[in-house]
């Protein structure tokens, strides 16, 4: 985390008391497939993709994410990608691929809100997606994570990190594309009302 930067503290609405946020820190991208032609296989116990698709309802394209990983230069690097449900705002699903300059077993962090009643079945697929990681290092759960909330939110972005001097920037995909938050937030949504254009990356839809 930069300097002189803080994470949002939590928020005590009754609405977030409903919802179930979890992280994981591990070497996942060893339990996927790099070919594209040949989508990632079901791990053991739990699938990745229908835990963000199914149970979260949000769209995004790993196998992307994975073939850019592996095909750039990364040590030192690496963005935070933002995948929020179109139908279930609270819903989110996000991947921080900064690698740092001694990472050698491609470590990532994977975080994860759920809202309503999808956390038991959540928690099923994620925990057997992380005991399937070929390295393991943290699994979290909680109703308020500061490490969710500190990679969802985007005032921390851009965000400087010291050890490799490299900007930090936050992509954020809402219903399909990357797209600008609304500018009206929901009733105990804090993520569009915050956000500052300038720290997040934006793409208009195509027609």
């Amino acid at each position: 985390m930069p300097s002189g930067s803080t994470a949002r503290p939590c928020v005590t609405h009754n609405i977030f008391l409903l919802n179930c946020e979890f992280s994981i820190l591990g070497s996942i991208f060893c339990n996927l497939n790099r070919s594209r032609a040949a989508p990632p296989p079901a791990l053991p116990g739990a699938p990745v993709e229908p835990l963000y698709s199914r149970l979260l309802g949000v769209e995004a394209d790993v196998v992307a994410l994975y073939e850019q990983f592996f095909e750039e230069p990364r040590l030192g690097r690496g963005d935070v990608y933002v995948f929020q449900s179109g139908a279930a705002e609270l819903n989110a699903f996000v991947i921080d691929m900064y690698q740092d300059r001694t990472n050698q077993v491609d470590f990532i962090s994977l975080a994860f809100r759920c809202h309503g009643s999808t956390p038991q079945a959540v928690r099923r697929h994620l925990r057997a997606f992380f005991d399937a990681a070929s390295v393991q290092v943290v699994y979290e759960e909680a109703n308020c994570s500061a490490r969710f909330r500190s990679l969802f939110d985007p005032g921390q972005y851009p965000r400087r990190m010291e050890e490799a001097g490299y900007v930090q920037q936050l992509h954020l995909r809402q219903n399909g594309w990357l797209g600008k938050p609304p500018t009206t937030a929901g009733p105990g949504h804090w993520l569009t009302s915050t956000t500052s254009r300038k720290s997040v990356s934006t793409e208009t839809p195509s027609s």
